[in-house]
């Protein structure tokens, strides 16, 4: 199953907080509180993260090479100044596309088993 490429591991434990972030980034340079918006938006309120868990994951994403801070900011009239805006660098983006193949072949296999259904995956 999946691709017959070595996994990129991220140095740390994938949590779930960890995958949304990256998720969150996989479109492009995103500020903090849009990344909160979307990670509840996208894990139907599963996965809630405040400010202090949010900017925890972000320094370790950073620390680990994995994001960085964007230096370009939108037009001040159309955006809050004050707000810093984050994205993927390319070790980032091959975890997360890692940790997806991974979860890819699980789903594989949970269909294989009839634990999950097309109609139920949307």
């Amino acid at each position: 199953m999946g691709n017959d490429k070595a996994p990129v591991k991220a140095p740390f434990k994938m949590t779930p907080a960890v995958f949304h972030v990256l998720l969150a980034m996989a479109d492009g340079e995103i500020h903090g509180y849009r990344i909160m918006q979307e990670v509840e938006a996208r894990s139907r309120g599963s996965v809630k993260l405040g400010p202090g868990s949010l900017y925890f994951t972000i320094n370790r994403l950073t620390d680990s090479g994995m994001i960085e801070e964007s230096d370009q900011r939108p037009d001040p009239e159309l955006d809050d100044s004050r707000r810093k805006y984050y994205r993927l660098k390319e070790y980032g983006r091959a975890v997360l596309e890692s940790e997806l193949e991974t979860m890819a072949d699980i789903v594989a296999v949970a269909r294989s088993k009839d634990l999950i259904s097309d109609s139920k995956s949307a």
